[in-house]
This record gives structure tokens, C-alpha cells and sequence, in this order.
């Protein structure tokens, strides 16, 4: 399959382990990667917008995978280029990345209680672009629209983390031409999901979901 075959060779797996400013790369074709660079072809498709458009502006895309018959949220980041004031009505300025810590499970994972109540969960909301005043995050207004064919990124958060752990990171990449997908994974603090499938005839545990079986899945549908 073509794109597939494009996939595999453009991606990059970029993993941060338990402190987020550790990351990891790994390019499964190192010599594909010259026409990847800020000045190729890929990257310039961020810098061709309408007037009306800012200059560096990215698209985010709040999306999610079925594994399993579970949804897993995966925030997407790409660029974009828009040639009219018709299409550019279909973006609208993101206003925040809503953020979820689950407090439940900071108990339980590193104390094993199990007594901390609902209510102690806390709801952030992140700033896009806190970093770089020249950027611009943008999102559909009404549905979703459909991926570029661009270079693959994916992030890969770290234990206890979150999709959002590294969304300065996914900005800029995106700036540059990628597109960017950074999933959920089981272990993440903003507890989405529940990964522990039961076989509701047996009452047995039929499938634990996991970050390999969320990676495979989420390359499958591009």
C-alpha cells in the first residue's frame, strides 16, 4: 500500500520516558529523512496560507482509535493551507487545551489507595502557542477535517503522563509540515479510558490494552 509504505518510512517515534524533557527518536530510514528539513517542500505547506491566515499556523484536532472496542483519545496537530476566506471559515482559533488529572489515580498507582473521592480530580486548561508568540493553533468548528499526507510524528507520552505532555513539542512539528499524533496510553494521569477489557459472560479478564496495541492500531488507520 502506498501510503503504508510512505508511512514507514517517514516516521518518527518519539517517546519521552519518566521526565518529560527526556525524548527519544527513532527514524526507521535515516536517509529519508534530508527531505524532511525545515526548508523542504513538506515544511513550506504550513507557510502557504491566505491573508487572513497567520503566517505560522497549525491545525489541532482533538481525534481517537477504536482498540478493542475503546475509544482512545489522540490529539492530531498538522499544518494547513488554506487558499480562501471560504475555507478559512471552517477554522476558528483554539482557545485552550482542556487537561484532565485524575487524582484517584495518582493514589492508587503510587500508594494503592483506594479511598480518594471523584471531586478530587482537577481540570486544566492549557495555553496554545504558550511558547512561541508567532504561532497560531487553530481547530475545526464543526467536523473533523481530513489528515494531510505528511511526514508521522508520534509523541509518546511517559508514565503517569498525559497526550498534552509534550504539546509545545507537536506545535512545533506541525509548523514545519508534520503531522503530529500524540495518543493516550493506559498509564496517563487523565484516566479517559478504561483499558482492562472483561469477557461479560465469564466475567474473566479478556484483553488489557496496551501502548504497542494502541501504536499498531493508530498506524493501521492512517
Amino acid at each position: 500500500h502506498p501510503r503504508s509504505s510512505f508511512i514507514a518510512k517517514s516516521l518518527l517515534v518519539v517517546g519521552s520516558v519518566i521526565q518529560p524533557s527526556s525524548v527519544n527518536a527513532f527514524v526507521s530510514d535515516a536517509s529519508s529523512t534530508k527531505s524532511y528539513s525545515p526548508s523542504s517542500s513538506a515544511a513550506s505547506m504550513s507557510r502557504d496560507y491566505s491573508s487572513n491566515i497567520a503566517k505560522t499556523t497549525v491545525v489541532y484536532q482533538p481525534l481517537s482509535v477504536s482498540v478493542s472496542g475503546v475509544d482512545v483519545p489522540v490529539a492530531a496537530w498538522h499544518p494547513t493551507a488554506l487558499k480562501d476566506s471560504t475555507t478559512a471559515t471552517t477554522l476558528q482559533p483554539l482557545d485552550s487545551y482542556k487537561h484532565r488529572i485524575s487524582v484517584q489515580k495518582i493514589g492508587k498507582k503510587l500508594a494503592g489507595w483506594n479511598f480518594i473521592p471523584s471531586f478530587a480530580n482537577r481540570n486544566f486548561s492549557l495555553k496554545p502557542g504558550a511558547q512561541n508568540n508567532n504561532l497560531r493553533v487553530v481547530t475545526p468548528t464543526q467536523q473533523q477535517q481530513q489528515l494531510p499526507s505528511s511526514p508521522v510524528v508520534i509523541l509518546s507520552h511517559g508514565y503517569l503522563g498525559s497526550r498534552f505532555d509534550l504539546y509545545p513539542l507537536a506545535e512545533a512539528l506541525a509548523s514545519e509540515g508534520f503531522l503530529v499524533l500524540s495518543p493516550e496510553y493506559p498509564e496517563s494521569l487523565a484516566d479517559s479510558f478504561d483499558a482492562t477489557i472483561i469477557d461479560p459472560s465469564s466475567g474473566e479478564i479478556q484483553t488489557i490494552i496496551d501502548r504497542d496495541m494502541i501504536r499498531n492500531q493508530l498506524l493501521l488507520t492512517l
